[in-house]
């Protein structure tokens, strides 16, 4: 599979906001569990349940944008993305 630069670009940045999405998707979390006192077993499972949604989301990510192959610069666009939304926005 030859991926153009200019792909790969387009790649990278649909991936920081991607990276973004799950930040924002984070912080729905977060609001709820500041609206809505919650035991330690319901942290948990919301924990659990946003990391099994963020994984099937990268996951079809992957498999639309790059046919399933795990590119470095992909996983870095959504850590990048992530950071910088949950540093300024998620503030």
């Amino acid at each position: 599979m030859n991926i153009t630069l200019a792909e790969q670009t387009q790649i990278f940045l649909y991936s920081c906001l991607l990276g973004a999405a799950l930040s924002v998707f984070f912080d729905c979390f977060r609001i709820l569990r500041i609206a809505v006192r919650s035991g330690t077993v319901l942290i948990a499972a919301e924990d659990i349940l946003y990391f099994l949604a963020s994984a099937l989301v990268t996951y079809r990510f992957l498999l639309e944008f790059t046919m399933g192959q795990l590119r470095f610069y992909v996983i870095l666009g959504i850590v990048l993305g992530w950071l910088l939304c949950h540093c300024t926005l998620g503030v």
